[in-house]
Parts: C-alpha cells; sequence; structure tokens
C-alpha cells in the first residue's frame, strides 16, 4: 500500500490534480500519475520509457509490480 501525497510529491512535486473521467490525474513533463479512485489504486507511467513503472521508478511491464493500492486516508495521516 501506498501513501498518494508521499508519490504525488516524489514524481509530481507542486503539480495540481485534474479529474479524468473515475480517474484522477496528476501529470509534469516526465510522469503522469493515474488514480483510480473508486477502486483505491494507482499507477505511475514513464513518459519518456513510455512505460508504467514500479514505485521506485524503475519501468516495467508487469502489472502485479506497477499497481499500488492507496492507504486510505486515515491511515496515511499516521
Amino acid at each position: 500500500m501506498v501513501n498518494l501525497n508521499d508519490v504525488v510529491n516524489q514524481y509530481t512535486l507542486g503539480v495540481k490534480g485534474k479529474p479524468k473521467g473515475v480517474k484522477y490525474q496528476f501529470e509534469n513533463n516526465k510522469y503522469i500519475i493515474k488514480v483510480d479512485m473508486p477502486s483505491g489504486y494507482l499507477r505511475i507511467y514513464d513518459k519518456s520509457a513510455k512505460m508504467y513503472t514500479k514505485i521506485d521508478g524503475t519501468p516495467s511491464t508487469d502489472f502485479e509490480l506497477t499497481h499500488f493500492k492507496i492507504m486510505k486516508r486515515k491511515e496515511m495521516s499516521r
């Protein structure tokens, strides 16, 4: 599980998210963070590698390694 705030600060610092259908998206010149609000998951897309990444930023084609469950709001504030 990941803290949405930490991921946004790490990959798209200072970017304000925008709604894209049922998803929410944070985008800068290098990354796009796609957040699926109803299911509570996010993915990080590296624009230069044209691939989703693991949490450490390493590009990967493995869906399991690039799909992250988001902590609940009360868990993030701990």
